[in-house]
């Protein structure tokens, strides 16, 4: 929900919808090395360097109440070993965070 209401949702829908433009454009270029390296350097730039920019923000704010919510559940469920399928607290937690962060992303349309 951080990525939903810190980001602007419409820069970030409009840097995918210039990436998939320039990936199209190089498909149609294909066959011109110096036209692929240029759109390369694009693709780069607002794919990774424009997007990281925006997702830093929201990174950092929930970042530290992270720490402190893995704190917790190291204290409180380091005793009990292996939960399920061997797997120890972190792992059910990870395996956990990633399927609610997709429920979450489709439901609230983050792009």
């Amino acid at each position: 929900m951080a990525y939903k209401y810190l980001t602007d949702q419409n820069k970030i829908k409009a840097l995918k919808d210039e990436l998939k433009s320039i990936q199209e454009d190089m498909k149609k270029f294909k066959d011109d090395p110096k036209k692929i390296i240029e759109l390369q350097k694009q693709s780069f730039q607002k794919g990774f360097i424009d997007m990281m920019k925006h997702q830093m923000k929201p990174l950092i704010i929930t970042l530290v109440p992270l720490f402190v919510v893995f704190n917790w559940l190291r204290v409180t469920y380091a005793a009990f070993g292996d939960l399920i399928f061997g797997l120890g607290w972190f792992g059910i937690y990870f395996i956990s965070a990633i399927l609610f962060s997709m429920i979450l992303r489709k439901l609230f349309r983050v792009y």
